[in-house]
């Protein structure tokens, strides 16, 4: 399928029938995204492909997006470009979960098992966010603040108070 990716997928169904998705999907469908970013009206690619490994049911793929930060040093725009693989084991339990090979992450698939496609890529969209998004080129962050000499250093303020206490 290739177009604009629907919103609920069945995964185990496209298992079964060894379903392919490439598409798009616009990042406004994406609220949580949405607050952080600067570019909502833009787009996410999505290629997935379901089968399985070891007879467990996989989702392997790649998804493409340039997101637009706000550097937390100068406030300015900065681009932030993503490809991220895909590649999730579908399991019923936590205890399956842990079962899987180091190579998949769990996909937990809850009572009748329709998925959200648009909020599985944005959960892979803001992990490959970074912490404090900053240009390379700015290093106001990076400076360390100069500590006063000590004989500047305020009384701490317990001693303040305690000082305040004996004037009462």
């Amino acid at each position: 399928m290739t177009g604009t990716l629907p919103e609920l997928i069945d995964p185990l169904e496209f298992v079964d029938k060894r379903r392919q998705l490439r598409g798009s999907l616009p990042l406004a469908r994406m609220e949580r995204l949405v607050g952080v970013i600067r570019n909502g009206d833009d787009r996410v690619l999505v290629e997935l492909a379901f089968g399985k490994e070891d007879r467990i049911p996989v989702m392997t793929g790649q998804i493409n997006a340039t997101l637009v930060l706000e550097c937390q040093c100068c406030m300015e725009p900065m681009t932030w470009p993503v490809a991220s693989a895909i590649r999730l084991g579908m399991v019923m339990s936590i205890d399956e979960g842990n079962l899987l090979p180091d190579s998949l992450e769990p996909l937990l698939l809850e009572g009748d098992a329709l998925v959200s496609l648009s909020e599985l890529v944005e959960d892979e969209l803001l992990l490959a966010i970074p912490d404090i998004p900053q240009h390379s080129s700015c290093t106001t962050m990076a400076r360390p603040v100069p500590l006063p000499p000590r004989e500047q250093v305020p009384e701490s303020s317990f001693a303040v108070l305690a000082q305040l206490k004996d004037k009462i």
